[in-house]
């Protein structure tokens, strides 16, 4: 590749013992340094909030629609749906899915116990309603949905449609 003439060849080599020299310095931040740059933790940068929550309603989706395969899967073993919330809690309170087990205990999570869950069935829901009135709901089929507080206490009024 050719230099233009403009270009001094001097200059350019200290331009790149500057940036080596730089690149070579290791700064160890410490947690509370670390934690104040990130966005997930506090909100001090404008708009941190706003990720937060896209990632808070996308784990909450996840793990609605978990629950609502789980309590498939639940049917599959046992051949029957479970008749007591605590014995599905029991049932997901081993390996991979203990932070499911632990959302129920704590009532993150509410399971509506039912024997024939379908497309109009709430199966799991998320107890309190975001910023703007809406709780995610996972349905019978695993579907997952957000749903109004209004429309979510009516569906659970009217269970099936």
């Amino acid at each position: 590749m050719r230099l233009s003439s403009r270009c001094r060849p001097g200059l350019v080599a200290l331009a790149a013992a500057l940036l080596l020299a730089g690149c070579g310095k290791q700064t160890t931040l410490t947690e509370e340094e670390e934690k104040r740059g990130n966005p997930l933790f506090d909100t001090p940068q404008p708009g941190a909030t706003g990720v937060r929550r896209a990632y808070n309603r996308t784990q909450v989706g996840n793990d609605l629609k978990q629950i609502a395969l789980l309590y498939e899967m639940y049917r599959s073993d046992t051949r029957k749906y479970p008749t007591k919330v605590e014995t599905f809690i029991a049932y997901l309170d081993r390996g991979d899915t203990r932070h499911l087990a632990k959302a129920l205990k704590d009532g993150r999570y509410v399971l509506v116990l039912t024997k024939a869950p379908n497309s109009n069935t709430v199966l799991v829901y998320e107890k309190d309603a975001d910023g703007y009135g809406m709780h995610q709901v996972a349905m019978g089929d695993q579907r997952v949905d957000s749903m109004s507080t209004q429309d979510l206490q009516q569906a659970l009024k009217n269970p099936g449609g």
